[in-house]
């Protein structure tokens, strides 16, 4: 299906655009990487594509003219411009598959027919953007050339995906971990058992990382410190990084930079759980089951803020809310720093919840065309766990503050200040941030739709007191 999309998209030539003119004369290339890549995608997965464009096409031309092509386009529908990311990308569907697509100048001022973008030279006279967007690319086709068995490979990565997305892992603009990271952690896996089957890899898999010092670096191969773009190549003295896994392309780099304490802080519990679960019953069916169960993620916590993003119309919305959810872990990351917060952990999905209108609210008003545009429309919601630590906050020689005496307040005006400056923000369009205790927490929350009735959602300090108590009289 990519393959199809070069022929989708260059239409007639237009005079004013260059990237018109190299699509339909020098030829603009579309390339494959990630999942789909690797020979590990599945049904409903997206597919990450490269676009590559000769040297004469500019970068904001791709955003632009390119972008207007996309519209014009009947089987393409949601389209979404993020360039507010390191990579930045447009997405949409096409034919009902989302499609991620980066773009890359090279400096050709003719694209070859089979240009091979995994050497080196290729990344000669690129501007840094076209380095990391092309970079997908290099990567993929590195790691299937660096594992000793693609099919084992393949299986292992299969089954660790599974497990990463039912865990509540599966988010690389979270803070967790994409397909490109958990790719790398299972080819590197993979190196190091080369004949073992899938099983024992997947077992293999969570022992090694429910152990591993993260303050040393994965990698697949050693790691080429010279040639034109050494500057960029990963320094640990310079970058470090909290769990730096390193990309086997050159320049070599790593691939975790929106890792906080916290997502790592329960990345770090879920390796060691799967590590217990797989050497207790020796990688049985019913191992398997309870390996990939779903996450208790609101039912470990107790305190969560909730963030609600709100909009007049859908296609406001969609926009409002991925630039928020890009947002969401230079939050986590400010609240690490309150005192009193231990982590500050955000759940790896959003939800969409009905929209609640204000009684005196004008929109509501039949007379209102606003009103008329999304009747249905819904809100996008966010939720954050925080692990409070009131002890040290009061000092090792007080007693607990009581929780009403925490303050996050700065770190929330902060924030939603922040990306209240966002440039394609709308008067209409809203977030706010809600402090919210689990037992308050709504059902639809929860794997099954329905909050279970355990005693977990009790408080500790209370339970303990109760029993206390009990035992006095």
């Amino acid at each position: 299906m990519p393959g199809r999309l070069p022929g989708r998209f260059p239409g007639q030539a237009k005079d004013d655009g260059s990237l018109a003119r190299s699509s339909c004369g020098s030829g603009v290339q579309i390339h494959t990487f990630g999942s789909y890549r690797l020979g590990v995608s599945t049904l409903g997965s997206d597919i990450d594509c490269l676009c590559i464009a000769p040297c004469f096409v500019e970068r904001e031309e791709f955003f632009t003219s390119f972008l207007e092509r996309l519209v014009s386009e009947p089987q393409i529908t949601d389209i979404l411009c993020v360039k507010e990311t390191r990579v930045p990308l447009i997405k949409f569907y096409f034919s009902g598959v989302q499609i991620d697509l980066l773009f890359s100048r090279l400096a050709y001022p003719k694209l070859p027919k089979n240009v091979d973008l995994t050497a080196d030279d290729i990344l000669r006279n690129l501007d840094s953007e076209s380095v990391l967007s092309i970079n997908g690319c290099r990567v993929a086709d590195q790691t299937l050339k660096l594992v000793p068995n693609i099919e084992s490979f393949r299986i292992c990565l299969r089954l660790v995906k599974i497990w990463g997305k039912k865990r509540g892992l599966y988010c690389n603009m979270m803070g967790y971990l994409g397909g490109v990271h958990l790719s790398l952690l299972v080819a590197r896996t993979c190196q190091l058992y080369p004949n073992s089957a899938p099983s024992y890899l997947l077992s293999r898999f969570f022992m090694f990382y429910s152990g591993w010092h993260w303050k040393n670096p994965i990698v697949l191969r050693q790691v080429n410190y010279g040639g034109s773009l050494a500057e960029n190549v990963w320094n640990p003295q310079k970058d470090g990084g909290l769990m730096p896994i390193l990309t086997p392309a050159y320049p070599s780099n790593t691939a975790t930079h929106n890792v906080s304490k916290s997502t790592l802080h329960l990345m770090n519990q879920e390796f060691k759980r799967g590590h217990q679960i797989l050497s207790e019953t020796s990688g049985s069916i019913t191992a398997w089951d309870k390996l990939i169960e779903s996450s208790d993620f609101f039912l470990r916590y107790r305190k969560f803020l909730k963030i609600t993003v709100g909009g007049d119309t859908n296609e406001e919305l969609r926009k409002w809310a991925a630039y928020i959810e890009s947002r969401i872990r230079f939050f986590v990351t400010r609240l690490e720093t309150v005192d009193g917060v231990q982590f500050a952990i955000p759940w790896h999905n959003s939800f969409s919840v009905m929209a609640k209108k204000e009684e005196n609210d004008p929109k509501a008003e039949e007379n209102d065309p606003k009103a008329e545009k999304s009747p249905d429309l819904n809100d996008v919601v966010y939720f954050i766990a925080l692990v409070l630590d009131l002890q040290n906050q009061a000092g090792k020689n007080e007693k607990k503050l009581p929780i009403q005496k925490l303050n996050i307040s700065s770190p929330i005006s902060e924030w939603t200040s922040q990306v209240g400056y966002w440039g394609e923000k709308l008067d209409s369009s809203t977030v706010s941030i809600d402090y919210i205790d689990v037992r308050k927490m709504k059902d639809f929350v929860f794997p099954n739709g329905q909050k279970p009735m355990v005693r977990v959602l009790q408080d500790p300090t209370k339970m303990k007191k109760r029993k206390r108590e009990h035992m006095e009289q």
